[in-house]
C-alpha cells in the first residue's frame, strides 16, 4: 500500500479533508452544487467509476458501449496531443474543451431515459468543459486528465472491463 505523493492513502485522505472543511463552511445547497460540478468536472470517465456505476445501473450492453466510446476519446486526445507535440495552449485547448463535451454527451447518450434523468439530478445545470481547461489543464504522458485537482498527478482510467 502506497503512503507516498499521489499514493492512495494520502488521496483518501486528501479528499476526507477536502470534504470535512468543505461541509463546515458551505451551505447545505452549495455543498450540492460542488459535487454536481465535481461529477461533471470528472467528464466522460465519470461513467465508469465505481459510484456513477452503482447510482446508474448499466446494463453490460451499456458498459461496453460506454468503454468503446471511451477508447475513441482517449485516442482522439493523443492524436490531438501528437498533432501539437505535447504543447497544448490555451488558445488550441477549445478543440479539447468540444472533444470532452462530445465524449461526455456520446456516453450520456448510452443511457435509457430513466439513467438520463438520474445523471441529470446528480450533475445539475450544465458547466461548459471548455470553461475548465484553461485554468485547470494538467496534461500527463497520458491521454487522461485531472481538471477536480490542478497541480496533482492524473490517475489512469481503470482498465477495460473493470
Amino acid at each position: 500500500m502506497s503512503t507516498g505523493f499521489g499514493g492512495k492513502n494520502f488521496q483518501l485522505d486528501t479528499e476526507a479533508i477536502i470534504k470535512k472543511i468543505t461541509e463546515d463552511v458551505l451551505k447545505p445547497e452549495q455543498m450540492t452544487r460542488l459535487q454536481q460540478l465535481d461529477l461533471q468536472s470528472r467528464g466522460p470517465s465519470a461513467f465508469i467509476e465505481r459510484k456513477v456505476i452503482r447510482m446508474l445501473k448499466p446494463s453490460d450492453e451499456q458498459e461496453d458501449k460506454i468503454d468503446d466510446l471511451l477508447e475513441q476519446f482517449e485516442a482522439d486526445v493523443q492524436k490531438w496531443m501528437d498533432k501539437l507535440e505535447g504543447q497544448p495552449t490555451k488558445e488550441n485547448l477549445k478543440d479539447l474543451g468540444e472533444m470532452y463535451e462530445k465524449a461526455t454527451a456520446s456516453c450520456f447518450e448510452v443511457l435509457s431515459k430513466h439513467q438520463q434523468r438520474v445523471w441529470k439530478t446528480r450533475t445539475g445545470s450544465p458547466f461548459p468543459a471548455h470553461d475548465l481547461l484553461p485554468s485547470a489543464f494538467n496534461a500527463t504522458t497520458s491521454t487522461h486528465f485531472n481538471f477536480a485537482v490542478p497541480g496533482m498527478p492524473a490517475a489512469p482510467l481503470p482498465p477495460k472491463g473493470r
